[in-house]
């Protein structure tokens, strides 16, 4: 039976589904729903039987193919990506193109520019509240494929949260890695007055463990004779001020006990926050740092920028420091983080 699936009845003009009962005249073939031609009880395509004619399908147009996607999608992330774009703008991870696996040569081409982009394919001239993202990059300069990406995430969604699990674990080092030394010498000093109870507490439960330590060194220098016995009267000392210590602290041995719990949870508290936060602290750094050299009157540009490297003044080459002559033996360096 032939099919007339998308051709339309000549009574109604609605297209024939594949489930529909269709009833075709036997002179000129017209088609037509079982409940229409009923109505009529004969066909009604007059023309046709007047001329001799018969019936001839409707040629139906074929689909327009898919235009090609402007966009490419993470395989990480599954964020929509520009299509000439060559890393993901929201985690980083290199795209591959129409979706196939490239071969390591690919790979290995790939990873050279973006070792030379320091962009990591993004618009080096996208706004950052008035910086433009190749500086900023160009302050971070190390590992720059990590950073942008999150910092573009902070300017689109406006979310502050990531995952920075060294600046959790080592926050110190982090911080002083990315020369951020105010953060640095607050989140010692705050860890530290964290730790404080913990250890004071610790001292006074392990006092005799202490003390017996103490006592067993002084028979090992009254052993020795001569030098050991002013050894022996040093740890004498020793033994006496820590005994008076525990002794004063030992009324609140329970208080301690509480601030050590509260303590270690704060601790706890801090490396959480910390673990979701440091990378966006560590962008307005970079941006604060961009603005103060900016406003010190310096060109359009970052990439121009120069700090030297030789007299390491730490302040951009200019009357001020170096009277801006390059020489022989006198090299100078893109800006790099926290030299200013």
């Amino acid at each position: 039976m032939a099919d007339y699936t998308g051709q339309s009845c000549f009574v109604c003009q609605k297209p024939f589904e594949p489930e529909d009962d269709v009833v075709v005249c036997p002179e000129c073939g017209t088609p037509y729903h079982r409940a229409c031609w009923q109505h009529y009880g004969h066909c009604i395509n007059v023309h046709l039987h007047e001329n001799g004619g018969s019936w001839k399908p409707v040629e139906i147009p074929l689909p327009e193919p898919e235009a090609a996607p402007e966009t490419r999608r993470c395989p990480r992330c599954g964020t929509e990506n520009p299509v000439h774009q060559a890393f993901c703008g929201h985690c980083g991870m290199i795209l591959e193109e129409n979706g196939q696996q490239q071969t390591a040569q690919q790979n290995q081409q790939t990873w050279q520019q973006s070792a030379q982009d320091i962009c990591c394919g993004l618009d080096p001239n996208e706004d950052y509240e008035g910086e433009r993202l190749e500086d900023l990059a160009n302050f971070v300069r190390t590992n720059t494929i990590y950073y942008v990406p999150a910092f573009k995430k902070f300017r689109e969604t406006g979310s502050k949260l990531t995952m920075n699990l060294i600046s959790a674990v080592f926050p110190q080092l982090y911080f002083a890695s990315r020369k951020m030394w105010g953060m640095t010498f607050l989140i010692i000093s705050v860890l530290l007055l964290l730790d404080l109870p913990s250890e004071l507490y610790s001292f006074v439960t392990n006092n005799d463990s202490i003390l017996s330590q103490l006592h067993s060194m002084q028979q090992s220098m009254d052993s020795m004779g001569g030098m050991g016995g002013m050894y022996n009267n040093f740890l004498q000392v020793m033994s006496e001020q820590i005994q008076s210590f525990c002794t004063a602290l030992l009324p609140y041995e329970t208080a301690l006990h509480t601030m050590h719990i509260i303590c270690m949870y704060l601790s706890f508290a801090v490396r959480v926050l910390l673990f979701a936060f440091s990378n966006y602290i560590y962008y307005r750094f970079v941006l604060r740092k961009v603005h103060r050299i900016r406003a010190e009157g310096l060109p359009e540009g970052m990439t121009e920028l120069l700090v030297c490297s030789d007299c390491h003044s730490g302040t951009v080459c200019g009357d001020r420091s170096c009277n801006g002559s390059v020489s022989a033996g006198h090299q100078h360096g893109v800006l790099r983080s926290g030299i200013l």
